[in-house]
């Protein structure tokens, strides 16, 4: 599940509080199918890359990782773990 992106929330006019509780959700949700989140930001300059927004992720994964004590890795190390597993994983 992708998380909905940050920098387009903030587009339409979502709050931070609002986008907070939006991501949350999802982390709910992901807890209890066991699933996969993948979290993606491009922080812009003058827009999501401001000290305030950087504050804001650490946060939320300062958060998902006490909460739900989640694998964290990047794309490659996915790929790796789901070399041997994939047989298992085919629907």
């Amino acid at each position: 599940m992708t998380f909905p992106g940050d920098g387009e929330l903030l587009r339409r006019g979502f709050s931070k509080g609002e986008i907070w509780d939006l991501w949350v959700s999802k982390l709910e949700v992901l807890s209890i199918v066991n699933g996969c989140g993948v979290m993606l930001t491009h922080p812009e300059p003058g827009f999501s890359d401001t000290p305030e927004m950087i504050s804001f992720y650490e946060r939320f994964i300062a958060y998902a990782l006490s909460r739900y004590q989640p694998w964290v890795g990047l794309p490659k190390e996915l790929a790796e773990w789901l070399k041997p597993h994939s047989q298992k994983l085919a629907v």
